[in-house]
C-alpha cells in the first residue's frame, strides 16, 4: 500500500438523524475503536441532528459555556464532542465525522494530510453532482491551549 493510505478501505456510514447525545456517543465509540486498533479501514459517517442541538468541544466546560437551566427548560439537547473546537448549533445540516488511523496504512500520515484528503474527497463528490467547488488554502494553526472564554 502506498504511503498516505492510497488503498485504504473507506466505509461510508449514512447514519441519518439522531439527537446530540446519540450522535456524539456514536462518534466516541468509533474513535475509541480506532485508538485501540479495533477499527479496520476508515469510516466516514454522515448524519444529521434531530432535534436540533448543541455540541461542545471536549475542552469546554458546559456550565460556563451554556445557560444549562435555560436549555434544559427549553428541551435543547446537547453533548460534548470527543474532539476539540468550540460550541456549535446543529440544525438543518448534514454533518460528518471521519475516523481512521494516521499511518502509512491509514487514511493519511498526519492530521493536515487527513484534512486535505477529506476535503478533496468531498470536492470530487460534490463536483460529480454538479455543485461548483473551489478548494481554499487553509490557515495553519499550531498546537496550543483552547481559546480563553474571556
Amino acid at each position: 500500500m502506498a504511503p498516505g493510505g492510497a488503498g485504504v478501505t473507506l466505509t461510508l456510514w449514512h447514519d441519518g438523524p439522531h439527537d446530540a447525545p446519540t450522535n456524539m456517543a456514536r462518534d466516541s465509540v468509533l474513535l475509541e475503536r480506532a485508538t485501540t486498533g479495533r477499527l479496520s479501514g476508515t469510516v466516514l459517517r454522515l448524519f444529521t441532528f434531530a432535534p436540533a442541538g448543541i455540541t461542545l468541544g471536549r475542552a469546554q466546560e458546559p456550565a460556563s459555556e451554556l445557560a444549562l437551566d435555560r436549555i434544559d427548560r427549553d428541551g435543547v439537547r446537547w453533548a460534548i464532542r470527543p474532539t476539540g473546537g468550540r460550541a456549535i448549533w446543529h440544525e438543518d445540516e448534514w454533518t460528518f465525522s471521519l475516523v481512521t488511523s494516521l499511518s502509512a496504512a491509514g487514511w493519511a500520515m498526519t492530521p493536515a494530510a487527513a484534512y486535505e484528503r477529506t476535503g478533496r474527497l468531498f470536492a470530487r463528490a460534490l463536483g460529480a453532482l454538479g455543485v461548483p467547488v473551489v478548494l481554499a488554502e487553509g490557515t495553519p494553526r499550531g498546537p496550543g491551549a483552547p481559546r480563553s472564554s474571556l
